[in-house]
C-alpha cells in the first residue's frame, strides 16, 4: 500500500521500483571535534561528536521497538604511531518502522581522547553496523591546541547543544526553539582576577550578556549555560570574553544560523535545503521559498512544512510517506554518488532521487576506445538515462535521456 501511495499520489517521485529495505547503505556519519583543557595541562581532551542518519543503520524489530546497534572506533595517529583510541558500542531505538528511514540522526555521547599533547595528528573514525556488517571510515588531519599554564587565559571550543537529552549540534545551525544551550570552558591562570563576559549578538547589536566572576585561584572554569533567543532571530554569534583590570585579555565566538523545522537535518544551510526541494518543487514554490529566505526567514520553516503537507498522501496519519521517501533517497544518493560534490547534486543522484532505484543498470566502465558510461532503465514509466564519465574522475554526467 505504501508503494502504491507514493507512485500514484506523488508523480514527481514516481519510481519504477520502490526498494523494500529502508535501511540500505552504510553507517555514514558527520563529525565535529571539540578541544577542552585537560586536568593534566598543557594537554588537551579531544571530544569527537558524531551524527549518524537512521537510514544508514539496519534496524531490527524487537517486542516494542525497532533497534539498531553500531560500533564506533576513534583512533588518533601521530604519523604512523598510534597515540590513543576509544571504541564503543551504541544502540538507538525508535517506536515505529517509519522512523527508521527518516532524516533524523542518532547523536551518541561524545568520544573522548584524553590528555593529548598539542600538535598535528591524523584522526580516523570508523563505524560498523552490527546487524548488516556495513562499515564506513574517514581519516582527517587535525591540529590539537595546547592549554599551557603561562599566566594567560585560554578558551575551549564552543559546542552548541540541543535536544532531549542535550547533545551536540554537528553543523553551525541550530533548530528553532526558545533557548540556546552551549558548552564552554576557560582555563584561567592563578594570577588572573576579573570576570568572563558571555552573550549572544548579531552584527549590530548585543542582545543578551552576563558576567561570571573569576577568582584568583586558577583552573578550569565552566562557562556553559543557555540564553533565550531574541524574537525573529536568524543569524547570531555566541561570544565570550575574559576581562582583567578593564582590558579584554581573551575572547572567542561561534556563529550559528537558526533553522525552523526539521529540514536542517539534511542540509548545511537553509539555502541548501531549498536547493534540495528544487528537485521536485514547482518554479513557483521554489521562488516563494527563496523570497522568504531573503526577506522573511522566520517564515521559511512553515513554508517548507506546507510544501510537504501538500504532498502528503495520508494527511490523517502522522507519517508523510512522500517526505520520508524523498529524504531516504537523498541519503542513499549522498552515499553512492558523493565525489567532488555531494551525491544529491550529481546527475545520477538527482535521477535516483526523482525516479528511485532503476529496474536495470547497464555498466561499461572499461570498454576499449570509449569513456566509462552507464545506462539506467526504468520500465514503468518507461525511461532511459545515459551517463558518461567525461573527464575520468568518476563523475558521471547525464548526456541523453529517452
Amino acid at each position: 500500500m505504501r508503494k502504491i501511495i507514493i507512485i500514484l499520489v506523488f508523480s514527481v517521485l514516481a519510481s519504477a521500483q520502490t526498494p523494500v529495505d529502508i535501511n540500505l547503505g552504510k553507517p555514514v556519519f558527520e563529525k565535529s571535534v571539540g578541544f577542552f583543557p585537560s586536568e593534566n595541562r598543557p594537554n588537551t581532551d579531544i571530544e569527537v561528536y558524531l551524527s549518524i542518519p537512521f537510514g544508514g543503520l539496519q534496524f531490527v524489530r524487537t517486542t516494542d521497538f525497532y533497534t539498531a546497534s553500531f560500533t564506533v572506533l576513534v583512533v588518533l595517529f601521530k604519523g604512523k604511531e598510534l597515540i590513543t583510541k576509544v571504541e564503543r558500542v551504541d544502540t538507538v531505538s525508535v517506536s515505529t518502522f517509519a522512523e527508521t528511514g527518516s532524516p533524523v540522526a542518532t547523536r551518541p555521547r561524545p568520544f573522548i581522547l584524553a590528555d593529548v599533547p598539542g600538535g598535528e595528528y591524523s584522526l580516523q573514525i570508523s563505524t560498523r553496523d552490527r546487524e548488516s556488517g556495513a562499515e564506513y571510515s574517514e581519516k582527517t588531519k587535525i591540529t590539537v591546541p595546547a592549554f599551557p599554564d603561562d599566566n594567560k587565559p585560554y578558551f575551549s571550543s564552543v559546542v552548541l547543544l540541543y535536544g532531549e537529552p542535550l547533545s551536540p549540534c554537528i553543523k553551525s545551525y541550530y533548530p528553532a526553539s526558545e533557548s540556546l544551550f552551549y558548552k564552554l570552558e576557560v582555563l584561567s591562570p592563578e594570577s588572573l582576577c576579573g570576570d568572563a563576559i558571555r552573550g549572544i549578538k548579531n552584527e549590530n547589536e548585543v542582545f543578551i550578556a552576563d558576567t561570571v566572576v573569576i577568582q584568583a585561584s586558577g583552573g578550569i572554569i565552566d562557562l556553559s549555560g543557555s540564553f533565550v533567543f531574541p524574537e525573529n532571530a536568524r543569524e547570531l554569534v555566541l561570544f565570550a570574553k575574559v576581562r582583567c583590570n578593564g582590558k579584554i585579555v581573551a575572547e572567542t565566538e561561534k556563529k550559528l544560523i537558526i533553522s525552523a523545522g526539521d529540514y536542517f537535518l539534511t542540509a548545511a544551510t537553509p539555502k541548501e535545503a531549498i536547493d534540495q526541494l528544487g528537485l521536485i518543487g514547482t518554479d513557483r514554490e521554489i521562488r516563494e521559498l527563496e523570497d522568504a529566505f531573503e526577506t522573511e526567514p522566520e517564515k521559511l520553516g512553515s513554508l517548507i512544512d506546507s510544501f510537504w503537507k501538500s504532498r502528503d498522501p495520508t494527511p490523517s496519519t502522522e507519517t508523510n510517506e512522500v517526505k520520508e521517501e524523498f529524504y531516504r533517497r537523498l541519503a542513499i544518493a549522498n552515499e553512492r554518488f558523493e565525489g567532488i560534490t555531494e551525491g544529491w547534486r550529481t546527475d545520477r543522484g538527482k535521477i535516483y532521487i526523482i525516479y528511485g532505484e532503476p529496474d536495470e543498470i547497464d555498466r561499461h566502465p572499461f570498454d576499449l576506445g570509449y569513456r566509462a558510461y552507464e545506462v539506467w532503465y526504468y520500465f514503468n514509466p518507461r525511461r532511459t538515462f545515459y551517463f558518461e564519465d567525461r573527464i575520468g574522475d568518476g563523475t558521471y554526467e547525464l548526456i541523453r535521456q529517452e
